[in-house]
């Protein structure tokens, strides 16, 4: 007998387990909620050898009877400030997960790891989720915790190297790593909270002192190159939005107000070609959170990126010209017109990409592109009101509303982030101009991780190696770096030798020391994670422990944003433990690097539902 998570609801199954110790029964696996003892040696009797356990339990409950049971064991509780708390069993396969930790629970919190601590101080693995506490209060716990002489491990019994330290795996939820050494002293810098909120435009950024204190912000028509940019990103993201709504509020006429469009393509299928909706869809999986929505007013265009609403205005466009195109009861002069609609959107995502891409080139190159946006804006009002017979008067109140948006762009002042983002990409085309990438990867092993637009889709790095046996910065490198044998966007370089740095944010000082005397190293920080940037780890091999720390702290950062991570290593290090070249023979999960690790484990299905566990009440 199984027991699925799926099948696991938030009830107690002590119960079920007492019936089932006078059954014949048995359990190779087993996820739910245990409130006593004695259930536990219930389950005991009816497990398996070698049975993989999620137990949400109390952290007075005794788990003994599994110590020679299970496979892996994942025990989940809340901490406790009073009351009996009995130590886990000795074993390397158990994960201890704290959850629902509030402001003032630094004590309990500690008070319970210590007291759950096996005998031999040793866990496989040990997180902390929905976590209130601030980084010095967990820096503070993570000080007691290693003085008492608890141990993280990963892999054949082996501690964790470099110094103990929290990492961020996502809001609110974080891993501890417990090693032979001491975290590291706190930077100075103000204290941020572990579970730092969404980012917010402009609120989230101080006042930038260049941008003129407490001054207004200047005009971003004043701003030389900044007014190429700006004025590209405001016909993108605030006129055309408005010409999109009206497309496709008459492309769809017939679709119920309360009917998503992924229901409206879906109960076309007789129609249309479901199944390449879905292989599209199984493509482009960013698109279907986008699908879901059932008008174009509920697009968040607040992050200042349409790219939602043109990818769903492309992709509907798309359908209709395919489906138009393949029926006889559809005029010439109609399907031209779907054509041209189609042609003109996929102009627009063009013309994104060549603005973002000139945010890291040359930003003159934007001259002439936002009249382009706001003419392709004013064709598709065109257009959609001749093909769909919308009243002259109607289409040309549309029109004046996009052209009264255009016309504020003269009072449209440059926000904080803006700024910031700004003095980041500048001061990274300088540097870029130096850096002989040739020389940096030619005979070394290169592994490429890049992260996906959509964490839930895809939830760790997918890897990428260079396993040819001539280490050559050839045009297939070049292409997985950084395509089309050009770089763009934001570049970080890290050498893993480097025995200065001591965190993320020394790495961040030593790439833009401009900007970070500018708007300051945590604004810097924050910028970068909305760039898109390409982070190279040099010589990771030749990490020593400090610069594991830094290599993991960047992973953790920014696995929730696109960007991409290479690391290179040198041709001879196939023995070392760090090495994730991907050469045949070694495993890309085996390495230091957490999220990978992660990747790899028998659990894993488990895992994945580790978030709907930690909910239960």
């Amino acid at each position: 007998m199984n027991t699925s998570v799926n099948e696991m609801n938030s009830q107690p199954c002590d119960h079920i387990l007492e019936a089932l110790n006078s059954s014949s029964c048995s359990l190779s696996s087993f996820a739910g909620r245990i409130k006593d003892t004695n259930s536990i040696q219930s389950l005991a009797k009816v497990a398996t050898p070698n049975s993989d356990f999620v137990i949400v339990t109390e952290p007075h409950v005794d788990l003994t009877p599994l110590q020679h049971k299970h496979h892996e064991l994942w025990v989940i509780v809340e901490p406790k400030s009073e009351g009996d708390i009995a130590a886990l069993p000795t074993s390397p396969n158990i994960f201890l997960l704290v959850k629902l930790v509030a402001e003032n629970q630094q004590k309990s919190l500690t008070r319970t790891l210590l007291g759950m601590a096996p005998a031999d101080n040793r866990l496989r693995r040990l997180e902390v989720r929905d976590c209130a506490l601030t980084e010095v209060q967990l820096q503070e716990m993570l000080v007691e915790l290693q003085h008492a002489g608890l141990r993280t491990i990963f892999t054949n019994q082996q501690i964790h190297a470099g110094p103990s330290r929290v990492l961020t795996m996502r809001d609110y939820n974080c891993a501890l790593i417990l090693t032979d050494e001491p975290p590291l002293p706190p930077q100075a810098e103000p204290s941020r909270r572990v579970a730092s909120e969404p980012p917010k435009s402009p609120a989230s950024l101080p006042v930038a002192p260049a941008v003129g204190g407490e001054n207004l912000c200047p005009l971003a028509s004043s701003c030389g190159d900044l007014d190429a940019v700006y004025r590209s990103l405001y016909a993108l993201n605030v006129v055309l939005p408005h010409a999109l709504r009206f497309v496709m509020e008459k492309m769809f006429a017939d679709k119920p107000p309360e009917v998503t469009y992924l229901d409206y393509c879906l109960t076309r299928k007789t129609q249309l070609d479901w199944l390449e909706l879905l292989s599209y869809l199984w493509r482009n999986s960013y698109l279907m959170e986008t699908l879901k929505k059932c008008n174009c007013e509920e697009f968040d265009v607040r992050l200042f990126d349409a790219q939602p609403l043109i990818e769903l205005a492309l992709y509907l466009s798309r359908l209709l010209t395919v489906f138009n195109g393949g029926t006889d009861k559809v005029d010439r002069t109609t399907k031209d017109a779907h054509r041209k609609n189609w042609f003109n959107i996929e102009e627009v995502r063009c013309l994104r990409t060549e603005v973002l891409i000139s945010l890291t080139e040359e930003p003159p190159e934007l001259v002439g592109v936002a009249d382009r946006i706001t003419e392709i804006a004013y064709e598709l009002i065109s257009e959609a009101a001749e093909l769909h017979r919308v009243p002259d008067a109607e289409a040309q109140r549309v029109k004046e509303a996009c052209q009264a948006l255009w016309d504020k762009y003269s009072d449209v002042r440059v926000d904080d982030d803006a700024f910031a983002a700004y003095c980041v990409l500048k001061e990274n085309r300088e540097r870029r101009v130096d850096v002989e990438f040739e020389k940096v990867f030619d005979e070394m092993c290169v592994s490429i991780y890049e992260s996906p637009a959509l964490r839930r889709d895809q939830p760790y790095l997918q890897p990428f190696s260079s396993r040819c046996q001539q280490y050559q910065f050839d045009e297939l490198l070049k292409y997985e770096i950084w395509g089309k044998g050009k770089l763009h966007g934001v570049f970080i370089h890290f050498m893993c030798r480097d025995t200065k740095s001591r965190s993320f944010s020394d790495v961040i000082e030593e790439n833009f020391p401009e900007a970070c005397s500018q708007i300051g190293t945590n604004n810097v920080e924050y910028v970068l994670k909305h760039l898109h940037p390409l982070i190279l780890v040099n010589g990771y091999d030749e990490a020593n422990a400090t610069s594991s720390v830094i290599v993991e702290e960047m992973v953790y950062k920014f696995h929730e944003f696109p960007c991409k991570i290479v690391f290179t290593t040198r041709p001879e290090a196939g023995s070392s433990q760090q090495d994730i070249s991907g050469r045949e023979g070694v495993d890309f999960t085996e390495s230091l690097i957490l999220p990978f690790a992660l990747k790899k484990s028998k659990f894993r299905e488990l895992l994945m539902t580790l978030d709907s566990l930690v909910a239960m009440v």
